[in-house]
């Protein structure tokens, strides 16, 4: 994946995308558990079909959508979990480890690798800014 830093970075059509899957929002892992349990695998691939059904339809906004999850797939551990707190992610997981595989998943089966080489997430401007990381001096 190639994220050129001169990209504004629109987490509000990321959020979109997800409400995509808002009925994974009324799935909730068991205690200890794992999103990724067995018994939570029919769920998890339909939101899975939703999202790229949803990427397909909007496809005028799907650059600004993988850019978006490119960027929030690369951040450092420390910013991922206070950014899909902003972001109001519509679904519930133990950790952030679940949240993050799901969204590989999600990225994996709608482009395929999410990578990018020497990502800094300070390297873009963020739209809205109120979501973006702080910028460390």
């Amino acid at each position: 994946m190639i994220l050129p830093d001169f990209v504004t970075i629109n987490l509000d059509a990321l959020g979109s995308a997800w409400l995509s899957f808002v009925e994974l929002n009324y799935v909730e892992p068991l205690a200890g558990g794992s999103m990724f349990d067995p018994g939570r695998k029919a769920d998890l691939n339909e939101a899975v079909r939703s999202f790229t059904r949803y990427v397909s339809d909007n496809y005028d906004d799907e650059q600004e959508i993988r850019h978006a999850m490119a960027w929030v797939l690369n951040l450092p551990e420390s910013h991922f979990e206070d950014t899909l707190r902003k972001l109001k992610i519509p679904f519930q997981y133990n950790n952030p480890a679940d949240a993050h595989r799901f969204l590989e998943l999600l990225w994996e089966r709608t482009w395929g690798d999410w990578r990018v080489e020497g990502f800094d997430a300070g390297e873009y401007d963020v739209e809205p800014e109120r979501l973006a990381p702080s910028r460390e001096k």
